[in-house]
């Protein structure tokens, strides 16, 4: 693979990358995303994983692919209904629970 260069590197909680482990599927959570520039003057988002060292995912000949983690484990997880109590917690609550103040206007000017 020709020369890439790391511009920059930020979080990526919740996302994890799939690695083809002969029949099974393997995944390993990201340690974050890296803006990569390519040799050419491309560039592009690569995800990180820990190893033996952290590396860029698709440099691995078993990469597969990214996966959202919290839709994993909602899939996987169901909610007894006969179980939920909604004496505890009413409209009204809902209605505090989200009043956070106005919106952001995105028309007000750049955040930094």
């Amino acid at each position: 693979m020709a020369e890439r260069k790391i511009v920059q590197i930020m979080p990526a909680a919740g996302w994890g990358a799939a690695f083809d482990a002969g029949e099974e599927e393997e995944i390993s959570p990201l340690v974050g995303w890296a803006l990569v520039q390519e040799a050419d003057g491309q560039s592009a988002v690569v995800g990180l994983v820990a190893a033996e060292k952290v590396e860029l995912c698709d440099g691995q000949a078993s990469f597969a692919g990214y996966v959202y983690l919290p839709d994993m484990v909602v899939d996987e997880f169901e909610v007894d209904d006969a179980e939920e109590d909604d004496d505890d917690f009413d409209d009204d609550d809902l209605d505090e629970a989200t009043d956070d103040g106005p919106a952001y206007d995105p028309t007000a000017g750049l955040l930094n």
